[in-house]
């Protein structure tokens, strides 16, 4: 799947923020992930995947858990997440800025 993990086998390493733990609060967070969110209905064989069967968001879980967000209600299931790609610094970018 070339760098996506499952998320019924892994799940992104999550951190708690020095200032919620301080504060009493123990809510645990991962760095933003890209997330695929695939149709109910194809992972359940229910229908024939096609392209629009699955999104890509960037999000974080929470406290062990998938995303629940208003992508995620609206197109399906998260399946498979990964590490953001680097930002791109290449030629054109610095002379954007000039």
């Amino acid at each position: 799947m070339s760098g996506w993990i499952l998320c019924s086998e892994d799940m992104p390493k999550e951190f708690v923020l020095p200032l919620m733990k301080k504060a009493g609060y123990n809510l645990s967070f991962s760095e933003k992930v890209l997330i695929t969110i695939v149709d109910e209905k194809v992972l359940s064989g229910e229908k024939e995947p096609y392209e629009g069967d699955r999104v890509v968001i960037c999000e974080s879980f929470h406290n062990g858990e998938l995303p629940t967000g208003c992508l995620v209600r609206n197109f399906g299931r998260p399946y498979a997440w990964r590490s953001l790609p680097e930002p791109y610094y290449g030629k054109g970018v610095a002379d954007q800025n000039e």
